[in-house]
């Protein structure tokens, strides 16, 4: 019924971000197409069955790329699965169904949907209208560029469990000129043990998002100096920032609070 009969669908939620003790298998929906499609959210269900064998797999991976490619009206897509998941694939990948300028259609009147005309000025663009999305980190990263520069609001599903998963996060907000809105996840138990016992690799981590390079120093503890890189890593337009955090006992970031209101 749902890839027959609703041909004006505007919304589709399936599952949310909570474990299911039942997977539902959504390889079927990949194949629907809807025109006026803006929303889509899909929780922790299967796309990838390992039983298929890796060529299945392969399959499922491309038909769920070009439903991105196809639906070009999405304003906004939500991933909700935990980051790792066997059953979903590792992030995009648009090579896979050989998008690229070249190969992207160069009408201005599309025929993807029949008896629909999609038209706009974004042909060179994997989903164009895109303002929304919520997912792991590694599907942000695989999102064309040019779509994820434009994002006005981002929400990561995965969570950062160590100081050197803070980095790459810091890396690809840096690049939002528009981000208005910005939630993460953040496990902040991870914090000074490391540091105390002159742990190389937390001091590396540290000094990969700013310590000592200029970036956000001067600051007691490592869980306000995490907040602040994050912080100084977002666009002036952001306007409501939702961070999540797991922290030690008797652990503080008053030390931030100047930082917010500058």
């Amino acid at each position: 019924m749902l890839l027959e009969r609703c041909p004006r669908l505007e919304d589709l939620t399936l599952g949310g971000p909570a474990p299911s003790p039942r997977l539902f298998d959504i390889r079927h929906v990949t194949s629907g197409r809807w025109p006026r499609l803006r929303r889509i959210i899909l929780g922790d269900m299967v796309l990838l069955s390992p039983e298929r064998g890796d060529a299945q797999a392969r399959e499922t991976a491309r038909a769920f790329q070009e439903f991105f490619r196809i639906h070009r009206t999405l304003r906004h897509v939500g991933l909700e699965h935990a980051a790792g998941s066997a059953f979903w694939p590792g992030g995009f990948d648009w090579g896979s169904i050989g998008v690229g300028v070249a190969q992207l259609p160069s009408s201005k009147s599309m025929t993807m949907f029949p008896g629909h005309d999609v038209r706009d000025d974004d042909e060179d663009v994997v989903l164009p209208h895109l303002e929304s999305f919520s997912g792991p980190l590694r599907y942000v990263k695989t999102l064309p560029p040019r779509t994820r520069k434009s994002l006005r609001s981002l929400r990561l599903t995965s969570l950062h469990h160590t100081l050197s998963a803070v980095g790459p996060t810091c890396n690809v907000v840096r690049d939002m000129d528009y981000l208005e809105e910005l939630g993460v996840w953040i496990d902040l138990s991870f914090g000074s043990s490391g540091m105390a016992s002159g742990s190389k690799a937390r001091r590396g981590s540290l000094d990969s998002i700013g310590r000592g390079t200029g970036g956000v120093g001067g600051l007691d503890g490592e869980d306000a100096h995490v907040l602040k890189a994050l912080l100084a890593a977002c666009p002036e337009t952001l306007r409501h920032l939702d961070v999540a955090c797991f922290t030690r006992p008797m652990s503080s970031i008053v030390c931030v609070i100047p930082f917010f209101t500058s």
